[in-house]
């Protein structure tokens, strides 16, 4: 997952903006601009002392794999790095009371079929939208329909300019592998509600993890995740190894030497992969009964009520859409 935050303003801008703060100042009547997701409010609210029948939706995983096969079936990289030079952004759209609308469209006549196609736009938003419930997703301000040709890269999200608003990106002629899309959703909201502004502090002096977008709290998800699996030996051999984060090569070679410590091979990749893909597999997988390192990722998720609510949710989301 790559993540686009611009830092500075030129000479002119910063007058600019110093005009109009000084314009509000003197103004106090002028409505503050408000942000799509509250810094204050988390995507998914803590639920203490509850408990959450996960045998639900082990039954409905069970009931997917015998309808669909393996739901963690990935033949697509859907998960390496979006920007490749061959990427090519189609269209564009502001989400808004839970519809699209567009804002920019390629003018180049090679996509033209998916333009003019809206059916196949909306279908392509609403694989998300039916999945992850509407309260848990208030951070995605932005979808985009992209390509870089079959078979590359699937999906990935990333952070706008304002921390609590992220853009969601699907290639078009990779969704239909119905099960690699879905799993690819899944790893996604992974990194959407983990690296959510919510989950960040603002302590000058970092004491918990820094994933390389800021310091997370002390109660983050990602950091107790970070605690559990990567502070110690992990995390140093991890720090050895060069291009790790980019290279399959080298992340092939990690795994081999710690199979049982990760899901798949491209959760060595980073901390924050390891995440998502652990917890692709709490999402599609029925719950472990062995517990090997990996396993033990999976189970991570379970001790948090709210989110093995979610689950439920999601799969139960996932059993009533999936075509």
């Amino acid at each position: 997952m790559n993540r686009h935050i611009k830092f500075g303003l030129p000479l002119l801008l910063s007058l600019m903006l110093i005009v109009i703060i000084f314009s509000l100042i003197n103004h106090p009547t002028q409505k503050a601009i408000q942000t799509l997701q509250d810094t204050a409010t988390p995507p998914i609210k803590k639920i203490h002392q509850r408990q959450v029948d996960t045998k639900l939706g082990d039954k409905i995983v069970k009931k997917l794999e015998k309808k669909h096969g393996d739901l963690l079936y990935e033949e697509i990289d859907s998960l390496t790095a979006p920007f490749s030079q061959k990427e090519v952004d189609i269209l564009t759209y502001e989400i808004k009371d839970e519809q699209i609308h567009m804002i920019k469209s390629s003018k180049k006549r090679a996509h033209q079929n998916i333009i003019e196609n809206k059916q196949k736009q909306h279908e392509l938003w609403k694989r998300f939208a039916n999945l992850i419930p509407s309260e848990n997703r208030k951070m995605v301000a932005y979808f985009k329909i992209f390509t870089d040709g079959e078979d590359n890269t699937l999906g990935y999200v990333q952070q706008m300019d304002y921390p609590d608003k992220w853009t969601l990106a699907l290639d078009y002629r990779d969704v239909k592998n119905l099960n690699g899309l879905y799993a690819t959703i899944l790893h996604e909201y992974g990194h959407l509600f983990s690296l959510n502004s919510f989950e960040y502090s603002h302590d000058n002096v970092c004491k918990t993890y820094d994933p390389g977008e800021g310091c997370l709290k002390q109660d983050a998800y990602l950091y107790h995740f970070y605690q559990q699996f990567w502070q110690y030996d992990v995390m140093q051999h991890w720090k050895q190894l060069k291009n790790i984060e980019t290279d399959p090569t080298v992340q092939t070679h990690f795994y081999t030497l710690h199979a049982d410590e990760f899901v798949t091979e491209y959760a060595t990749s980073h901390p924050t992969e390891d995440f998502a893909e652990s917890f692709m597999y709490f999402i599609l997988s029925t719950k472990p009964s062995s517990h090997t390192r990996a396993d033990e990722k999976v189970l991570f998720f379970y001790q948090y009520p709210e989110l093995a609510q979610l689950r439920n949710e999601i799969l139960m989301n996932l059993e009533k859409y999936y075509p």
